[in-house]
């Protein structure tokens, strides 16, 4: 039934007018008219060019409906005559369409509708499908449509809210924006993979065009495949190859139909079906193939390869493997865009400052500019627990419901056919903690019913579980942010140059300076001059902070700095009062005019401190008057907390002191009761440990992890020891202090700080990584006592066999190239990048990690931290840099590190000085060629034969070293294992993997170690002895001259013995490394590491005394 309160002369104007208002309006409602599965609607623009037709239906059927949409008022000759074109046009350019409707806000009258029937027949006539259907679609028609539940989005869009539009949405968001202050520097802007991340699920941005890309590359890489198959079936001419053949390509065409041109917006999972059907298909060919060459093969050769090594062989020619990685990355970007598109909600976490608030504000003016129908909210101003969706309404001051609200929404999406988005930003700023997880899930629930209406939100990872109720768990989609996780060092750099700050060491991997507010809070602390030398203490920026703040406004409104600072500290106090951390407006104004009387906008102490971003202002509805409060709070989180916890311990002058402050209000302002009895830590306590963890040493000398935990809940201090067994909360208050350590002078506490780290690292740590990663952000920390010089002598301590167990394995698996994924890849990527920026002190710490990472089994990882190693030296090749490194691992007891040592000096020496050469020539003369046995390493030799050749060539060492490197004296051949020692090995549990891999070529079923790597060297090589003996007999057989794999083979299974090689130790370990061919790239047992490192020094031994009289002897 018609909706009498519904009148089309009151419909919306959109571009400009209302008939094309009604236009937009009719498109909207067309799917709903037709009642059909609709697979593709396409929208027709154009002014009387649009072909006779608005839009065009396909229908699941195969179907096309049209539609024309005429906004008459009145239907006279001539209105007939624009609707009888318009149909001749649809005719002339449409001629698939077999229904089309025609929409007019009229009803006709009886002599219309004979006209009607009389030009339908006439069109009919002149129709190439003569069956073709023409509907009228009036003013009843339209309203009994548009009063339906499943378009009420669109009736409150064009008829109930009049005032909403485009522009209406872009104020409120940019009103929204404006809020933020301090929290959103769009000048500073740098990329997150938190950003990469929500473009590629809201389908925009950089990302997607890579994403097409990405699509592009492995449709081409399959195409290729397939002309290889295709080429290879139809040279056997084998008809069961040719049905396999047909299956590939028709997978290959359904391939390029899911990809959809690269537009993950309409790819499904049926694309990643297509893609595992399409290899699982190409592999059953490949082996149907090689079955049928290896059947070739047998017939006509006396010796035909094994059918394996023919798979392989084929799989390889057939670029089955080129593109396996892209095809991972496109499976996992799609199934992320999948799961998310299916959830209520997407959800941004991060530390406190880590710029989600930037983020979301970033987000949202590119929507914006995209033509993306976008609202932002902010946390804090949903003051009170009432329904969300109420105070949503009441802070847009919005005349309608919030059904309406999000009806409109939907409307706007649909006429810009881009999805519409709420954005809530920093939804654990919300003063009522209870609301969103008591509210949150009927507002996503709501907001989901408009399919094409979006909700983000933000909020800090500490406080997810405060906020996002249980049940919601597997309900939204989490988008970790990690501040300037792609671009730290260029953000660092930006940020130092647009506020002139300089520094005597570039900042480390301190997550810290990854958070924006804090690093554009240092910078503004610090603007215009040089950050001081040694550590930089947290405590020491927040005073330079609150120090540049008072002497901006002594400049601006002549207010004392003291005044300043002692407004700063009374407002702070009145701050600690609150568990809100907040206080009101009037409050904050009463405490400024106390210091200083001026009170206005201009000239007040009270708008200064706003301004220079001391404190922020929060705007929230008043719940029992029709008017809005106003409070304030500190700019920046991490401040506020430390300065709080500054005020607690004011009157906390000994440990006494501190024990009875503990128990009466320190600890139970960081706990809540918990099942009506145990209490344990609140969610907000971990930033005020924080705090702790830096005041207290600073204060008293007492630190963080000495304070007791669960007996001062439970029980008298006295009846337990401090070290309990609380363990959730106990690792919180460890970690708080294990992040204190990046911002503390340690001059006074340092030898009690490290006991208390080794307790750590030794009893409460997960493992040896979590150990590392910490070690990693400290290394490059110049005076810092857990920085790289305390993890070099702590690996310098292990025997080889022991660190390959406790650092080499550990980090095998990390990844090089994705810095968000693990430390080691972090840590190469700030040292690659800030290698002109290092001071010459963070060179020297930057090297040691960088060469113990060479004693990886990631082959990756090690060439890669080689590389890095030499440009960072040959950047700075100082002679304390060259020396130092020199001098540190010289007599370290892993030969690959000493190895890599050699090449990175190497890499370097072009760009020493003179006297640098000198001084290393010098070095490795005495200590490598001037030793009675010199170092077993063909490639030793050979980095430290051409370290002292250069230094010749520069005039830096006279040519009597070349003479010691010619005349060399070598270590006779030592005893080495017969065959049944080493048997004894060959057939025990777990060496079975060393005794496959080491066998020569002539011992049958050879290892690809024995015949390829070992093998193939020792065949350059003679058995030098055995070489004279023939020459001074002068029965020279070259064959048995040459050196002999077998000797050689059994050299390499006695030093892997020797060195501490087991299956106790790394069995488990190389059993999980899975095989993916002869690549490079792989990641290496370590057995295989040692026997290549054995295969290098049997080379250099077989290089005997009086070679050159050798080769004179055969010259003469």
């Amino acid at each position: 039934m018609a909706n009498k309160s519904i009148s089309f002369t009151n419909i919306k104007v959109h571009n400009g007018s209302q008939n094309s208002g009604f236009e937009e309006f009719c498109c909207q409602l067309f799917p709903f008219i037709i009642q059909s599965k609709i697979t593709k609607m396409e929208r027709i623009n154009g002014a009387g060019g649009d072909g006779g037709v608005e839009a065009k239906c396909h229908l699941e059927d195969g179907r096309i409906i049209g539609l024309q949409a005429k906004y008459f008022s009145k239907l006279t000759p001539s209105q007939w005559s624009q609707i009888n074109k318009s149909v001749e046009t649809m005719i002339k350019n449409h001629p698939d369409i077999v229904e089309y409707y025609v929409c007019v806000p009229l009803n006709r009258s009886p002599a219309q509708i004979k006209t009607w029937e009389a030009r339908v027949k006439s069109w009919k006539s002149k129709a190439t499908n003569s069956s073709i259907v023409f509907k009228w679609i009036g003013e009843s028609e339209l309203l009994d449509y548009l009063i339906r539940p499943e378009t009420r989005h669109i009736q409150s869009y064009w008829f109930d809210c009049s005032y909403f539009d485009y522009r209406w949405v872009v104020e409120q968001t940019k009103i929204c924006i404006n809020q933020l202050h301090h929290r959103y520097t769009p000048k500073l802007h740098q990329k997150t993979q938190s950003e990469q991340t929500l473009n590629l699920l809201m389908g925009r941005g950089n990302i997607i065009d890579d994403y097409k890309k990405l699509s592009s590359d492995i449709l081409k890489g399959w195409q290729k495949t397939f002309q290889f198959v295709a080429r290879k079936v139809k040279e056997t001419n084998v008809a069961a190859l040719n049905e396999k053949l047909v299956q590939v390509q028709s997978l290959v065409t359904s391939l390029s139909t899911e990809l959809f041109e690269g537009n993950i917006t309409l790819q499904s999972c049926q694309l990643i079906e297509v893609l595992n059907d399409l290899e699982e298909a190409v592999r059953q060919l490949i082996s149907a193939l090689s079955e049928f060459e290896s059947t070739i093969q047998e017939q006509k050769e006396s010796k035909p390869k094994p059918l394996d090594t023919i798979k392989w062989d084929l799989e390889r020619e057939s670029g089955l493997y080129n593109f396996r990685s892209e095809q991972t990355e496109l499976e996992e970007k799609l199934k992320q865009y999948i799961k998310s598109n299916s959830s209520l909600f997407l959800l941004v976490a991060g530390n406190a400052g880590s710029g989600k608030s930037h983020l979301m504000a970033s987000t949202a003016e590119g929507l914006i500019e995209a033509g993306n129908a976008c609202l932002l909210l902010i946390g804090e101003r949903f003051t009170n627990a009432n329904d969300p969706k109420q105070q949503i309404v009441e802070q847009l001051n919005w005349q309608g419901t919030f059904d309406q609200l999000m009806s409109c929404l939907s409307s706007l999406a649909d006429i810009s056919g881009k999805p519409a988005y709420v954005l809530i930003d920093a939804i654990n700023e919300t003063p009522e903690r209870t609301l969103w997880n008591a509210h949150l899930a009927a507002l996503a629930m709501t907001i989901s019913q408009f399919s094409n209406v979006k909700l983000i939100l933000s909020c800090r990872d500490d406080l997810l579980k405060a906020n996002i109720n249980p049940s919601l768990e597997n309900k939204h989609f989490l988008i970790s942010h990690h501040g300037f996780d792609l671009n730290f060092n260029e953000a660092v750099l930006a940020y130092f140059n647009g506020y002139q700050v300089k520094t005597h060491h570039q900042p480390t991997l301190n997550n810290e300076f990854k958070n924006p507010l804090f690093l554009k809070t240092l910078c503004e602390a610090y603007q215009g001059k040089v950050l001081p030398q040694g550590t930089l203490t947290f405590m020491n920026v927040i005073r330079a902070w609150e120090a540049r703040i008072a002497e901006n406004i002594e400049r601006i409104i002549d207010c004392p700095s003291e005044s300043t600072t002692q407004a700063m500290t009374d407002i702070i106090h009145k701050m600690s009062e609150s568990d809100d951390m907040w206080i009101s407006d009037v409050d904050a104004k009463t405490i400024c005019k106390q210091y200083f009387s001026n009170d206005t906008k201009n000239k007040g102490l009270y708008y200064k401190l706003l301004s220079e971003g001391f404190m922020c202002e929060m705007h929230s509805q008043n719940s029992t008057v029709s008017s809005f409060i106003t409070n304030v709070r500190l700019q920046y989180e991490r401040f506020a907390d430390i300065r709080t916890v500054e005020v607690m311990l004011k009157d906390v002058q000994t440990k006494t002191d501190l024990l009875k402050k503990w128990q009466s209000k320190i600890l139970p302002n960081l706990t809540q009761t918990y099942h009506q009895e145990e209490r344990h830590l609140h969610w907000r306590a971990q930033p005020r440990l924080f705090a702790l963890g830096l005041l207290l040493p600073e204060k008293i000398g007492v630190e963080l992890v000495e304070c007791p935990l669960r007996p001062v809940i439970h029980r008298s201090p006295n009846e337990q020891p401090f070290m309990d067994s609380f363990d959730h909360d106990k690792k919180e208050m460890w970690n708080a202090w294990l992040d204190t350590l990046n911002w503390r002078d340690f001059q006074k506490d340092a030898e009690k700080v490290k006991t208390y780290f080794l307790l750590w690292a030794n009893t409460i740590a997960r493992d040896d990584y979590e150990v590392y990663s910490k070690l990693f952000e400290y290394a490059c920390i110049p005076q810092h006592p857990f920085n790289a010089n305390f993890l070099h002598k702590h690996l310098c301590s292990l025997s080889l066999s022991e660190r390959d167990k406790r650092w080499s394995v550990v980090l095998a698996y990390e990844s090089i190239e994705d810095t968000s994924e693990g430390i080691v890849g972090e840590f190469l990527h700030w040292v690659d990048n800030s290698a002109n920026l290092l001071s010459e002190g963070q060179v020297q710490l930057t090297l040691i990690p960088l060469l113990w990472l060479t004693s990886s089994t990631n082959r990756i990882l090690r060439n890669k931290a080689t590389d890095i190693a030499i440009r960072i030296l040959y950047k700075h090749p100082t002679e304390v840099c060259v020396m130092g490194l020199c001098e540190s691992f010289f007599n370290v007891n892993d030969p690959y590190v000493k190895e890599r040592l050699l090449a990175v000096l190497c890499g370097a020496l072009p760009a020493c000085k003179p006297e640098v050469v000198t001084k290393l020539g010098q070095y490795v003369r005495q200590n490598f060629w001037s030793k009675e046995l010199i170092e077993p390493n063909i490639m030793m030799r050979d980095y430290a034969e051409f370290i002292i050749r250069f230094a010749c060539s520069q005039g830096a060492l006279d040519c009597e070293a070349i003479n010691d490197i010619e005349n060399r004296s070598e270590k006779k051949l030592p005893e080495i294992w017969s065959e049944e020692q080493v048997s004894k090995f060959e057939g025990k549990d777990g060496y079975f993997t060393i005794s496959s891999s080491l066998k020569p070529k002539d011992m049958g079923m050879y290892g690809d170690f024995g015949r390829y790597v070992m093998g193939s060297a020792i065949y350059h090589f003679v058995d030098l002895p055995a070489l004279l003996e023939m020459i001074e007999t002068g029965n020279i057989n070259w064959y048995e001259a040459r050196a002999d794999d077998k000797k050689a083979r059994r050299y390499i299974w006695q030093r892997v013995i020797d060195l501490g090689w087991s299956p106790e130790q790394f069995g488990d370990f190389e059993k999980n490394l899975r095989y993916i061919g002869r690549q490079r790239s792989k990641i290496e047992r370590i057995s295989k590491r040692v026997l290549g490192s054995k295969r290098i020094k049997i080379c250099a031994k077989l290089l005997r005394p009086n070679e050159k009289q050798v080769l004179q002897t055969f010259k003469n």
